[in-house]
């Protein structure tokens, strides 16, 4: 699989929320469904980026530093909130790619969008991204939003072993629920993040 057609799959119509609801916490759904008014979301972006290792193309993932939120500790892409000086979602995502890893936005390619997500609990509104880094990223990581870096390649994440569903905490209800997750090199991908890749697997599939 090479970046050029990958970046031709963005021609196509998006998979959109029947792939991202396939890792989504069975509740989701019905959370959707109900979903009627999101001018008050809170507008966030993310920045999936593809780089090529060790012969194969690997995907930058994030694990987030412990605080008093809805996704701390959790397995992410790099990204965060929309600030008012941001002209568009691009420049969020790019300008937090650069803030948490230390990744200019210069040294992207960037192949293409997929569909928003929003989230509920946090009431999040997410606008992913995916772009194309030439080499292996160097990082300079911002340890109070980034605990470490994770770097996967894409054999790992389409590997039918990889999928399975578990329990996990939710601090907006503070239970358990069950969801769907990603399982590799020892860490759970869950939540939005499983539900963006989803896409993204199914989109280049």
């Amino acid at each position: 699989m090479d970046i050029q057609s990958i970046k031709a799959k963005f021609q196509q119509a998006l998979p959109g929320l029947s792939a991202q609801l396939k890792m989504a916490p069975p509740q989701r759904k019905e959370e959707l469904v109900k979903m009627s008014d999101l001018r008050d979301v809170r507008e966030s972006a993310v920045m999936i980026i593809l780089f090529p290792k060790d012969s194969e193309l690997h995907l930058l993932f994030i694990q987030r530093s412990e605080y008093d939120g809805f996704h701390s500790g959790q397995i992410a892409f790099p990204g965060g909130k929309r600030e008012k000086d941001d002209s568009d979602f691009l420049m969020t995502a790019t300008r937090e790619t650069q803030e948490e890893v230390g990744i200019d936005g210069s040294q992207l390619e960037v192949l293409g969008q997929l569909s928003d997500l929003y989230i509920p609990p946090s009431n999040f509104l997410i606008k992913p991204y995916v772009a194309y880094h030439p080499g292996k990223p160097e990082y300079v990581i911002n340890p109070k939003e980034v605990q470490s870096v994770l770097e996967i390649g894409l054999s790992e994440l389409t590997n039918p072993h990889s999928k399975s569903v578990g329990d996990f905490y939710v601090s907006s209800t503070q239970g358990m629920i069950q969801a769907p997750y990603y399982s590799v090199q020892g860490v759970k991908i869950w939540g939005a993040t499983a539900m963006i890749l989803s896409e993204l697997l199914e989109l280049i599939a």
